[in-house]
C-alpha cells in the first residue's frame, strides 16, 4: 500500500509542478476572458513558482525517504505518504496564493461586489 501511495504521490507532485508552470498562462486566460488587459507578472512571481516546484519535489523525496526507511525497519509506513500529500497540497495552495496575491488587477477585480 505504501508503494502505491508513493507512486500516486509522485504523479501528484509532477501534476502540481506542472500546474505551477502553467499558472501565468492561466492568469492570462482569465485576463482575456474578463477583459482585464494583458497580464504582466510581478517580479516576485517567477521565483515564488520556482520555489513551489522545488518544494513539491523535496516534499515527495522526503516522504519517499521516510517511507522506505520505515519499511526497511519493518514498520508500517502507509501514513507517511498521506501526510506528505497533505503537506504538498497545503504548499501548493500557499504558493499559488502568494503568486496570485501579488497582482493588483486581480485583487481589484475580485474585491468588487
Amino acid at each position: 500500500m505504501t508503494l502505491v501511495l508513493l507512486i500516486l504521490g509522485l504523479l501528484g507532485a509532477t501534476f502540481a509542478a506542472s500546474v505551477l508552470v502553467a499558472l501565468p498562462d492561466a492568469v492570462q486566460l482569465l485576463y482575456t476572458q474578463q477583459n482585464l488587459g494583458t497580464y504582466v507578472p510581478a517580479a516576485s512571481v517567477e521565483p515564488v513558482l520556482t520555489i513551489g516546484m522545488v518544494l513539491q519535489g523535496l516534499t515527495w523525496l522526503a516522504t519517499a525517504g521516510v517511507s522506505v526507511w520505515l519499511l526497511v525497519r519493518g514498520r508500517r509506513a502507509f501514513y507517511v505518504p498521506v501526510i506528505g500529500a497533505a503537506v504538498s497540497l497545503v504548499a501548493l495552495f500557499v504558493v499559488m496564493s502568494i503568486a496570485l496575491s501579488s497582482d493588483p488587477t486581480l485583487l481589484d477585480f475580485y474585491s468588487r461586489p
